[in-house]
């Protein structure tokens, strides 16, 4: 087992993270999770090292540790465009307001709007000029957030049964 202190190198993030991610294989989950604790717990300079980590913590539906993660990793090499595309499909669970990053480097991305969105989504529109793979769902009057939901519900089914089908793919959603 490898030992508890404070992970100072990034040779021992490395190893700390091959250990979780072997965890996480066996399907040891609680045991992967304390040691990407760990992980967060440090100030490494290794952009490589919290990208695998962002990208793990997304696959275990860790989406808001996971942005963390990938954002500390964009900071330090923002020329990563892998990584950019991980964060961007978080924002896209997560359904984040700032979900023109996915759009701006084309991850298809759902964007809830409010009745008076940002100038940028203009009026009216399910789509967006500046973000070709993003789809705008947008609220009939102010504060009907049901209505949105309602719809996101009933796209959600039809991409569902799209993806049982074997014929779904992320160029539907936009």
């Amino acid at each position: 087992m490898l030992p508890q202190n404070v992970i100072k190198a990034p040779l021992e993030a490395k190893a700390v993270l091959d250990h979780a991610s072997l965890l996480f294989g066996q399907g040891k989950y609680a045991e992967a999770a304390t040691l990407y604790q760990r992980l967060l717990q440090t100030n490494l300079k290794d952009y490589a090292t919290w990208g695998n980590l962002g990208i793990t913590l997304r696959e275990l539906k860790h989406s808001h540790t996971a942005l963390v993660c990938l954002k500390r990793a964009i900071e330090l090499y923002p020329a990563s465009l892998t990584v950019l595309r991980n964060y961007a499909g978080c924002l896209r669970l997560l359904g984040r307001k700032d979900a023109h990053l996915a759009g701006s480097i084309g991850c298809p991305v759902w964007n809830l709007l409010s009745y008076r969105p940002y100038w940028l989504y203009l009026r009216e529109r399910e789509d967006s000029p500046w973000y070709p793979s993003m789809r705008l769902f947008r609220q009939p009057e102010l504060g009907d957030w049901d209505s949105v939901f309602e719809k996101v519900a009933v796209e959600l089914e039809k991409a569902v049964a799209l993806k049982k089908s074997g014929t779904w793919t992320w160029s539907h959603a936009g």
